[in-house]
């Protein structure tokens, strides 16, 4: 027989917590192999990485007010005098914890992170959608020449100073970077512009004596839909099996079995 399952997948919650989909298929059932399918891109743009673990940078670590206000988000701030690293940035006290995810180390007593970092886009024209993610603990900012695009749940509302509290949230502690992607086209695509674009991303801690702080961001551009767990079969039964599977951002879905 086929089942056919279609839905559509909701933002994944935070990483203790991954997004997953359930579709449970009732009797009679007799699975002998599920195709599974992601809808059709509408574009046909080729997908961009403009930023991502490992990507230059320039950042400021700050255990003290800097006194720079929002002014180190706009596009003509010069800081050539920041420190040079790449993402990822932060500190693990309770090791392993974060560790496979710093490459750039930063003191323990930070309580947030300033880095800036020039992309070059070829042609607007041929951008139709604008992604950011992060790994990350315990929230952060994005900024595209001078406007937010982002900033994560769990930091408050209005204007962010240098010790705002990032909220909550953990990073993966994994070795490789598993983002969290928000489609942010709406916010972006307004400002950016052909040539190079100014992308400025802050990284806030908990509060004091926090044990880490992590940020390793990504932004893409016509990003292509991708599984990045199963599709697999759990809790089966003579008259009943559930299929899941998790995408890296929502969209829509189809399980034919």
């Amino acid at each position: 027989m086929r089942v056919t399952f279609r839905t559509v997948l909701c933002a994944p919650p935070p990483w203790r917590r991954p997004g997953r989909l359930a579709v449970k298929a009732v009797a009679p059932v007799l699975v002998v192999g599920c195709v599974f399918a992601l809808a059709p891109h509408a574009q046909a743009q080729t997908e961009m990485v403009l930023i991502e673990r490992g990507t230059a940078m320039r950042y400021l670590a700050n255990s003290a007010d800097p006194g720079l206000g929002s002014t180190w988000t706009a596009s003509a701030f010069d800081d050539s005098g920041w420190t040079a690293g790449v993402y990822g940035i932060g500190y693990e006290n309770i090791p392993p914890g974060a560790t496979g995810l710093i490459d750039t180390t930063v003191p323990d007593t930070t309580r947030s992170i300033y880095s800036r970092v020039t992309v070059n886009v070829p042609d607007v024209g041929q951008v139709s959608s604008v992604f950011v993610g992060a790994d990350y603990d315990d929230g952060y900012a994005v900024w595209i020449n001078g406007t937010e695009v982002f900033r994560s749940s769990g930091l408050p509302a209005g204007a962010l100073d240098w010790n705002s509290s990032g909220g909550n949230h953990e990073s993966s502690n994994d070795i490789v970077p598993y983002y969290e992607f928000t489609d942010v086209t709406g916010s972006a695509m307004g400002v950016l512009v052909n040539g190079d674009n100014e992308v400025a991303i802050a990284a806030f801690n908990a509060g004091a004596g926090s044990s880490d702080l992590v940020l390793v961001p990504n932004l893409t551009l016509n990003k292509t839909k991708q599984v990045d767990r199963g599709p697999y079969l759990q809790m089966g039964t003579s008259d009943a099996v559930t299929v899941r599977w998790r995408t890296e951002v929502p969209t829509d879905s189809r399980v034919l079995c």
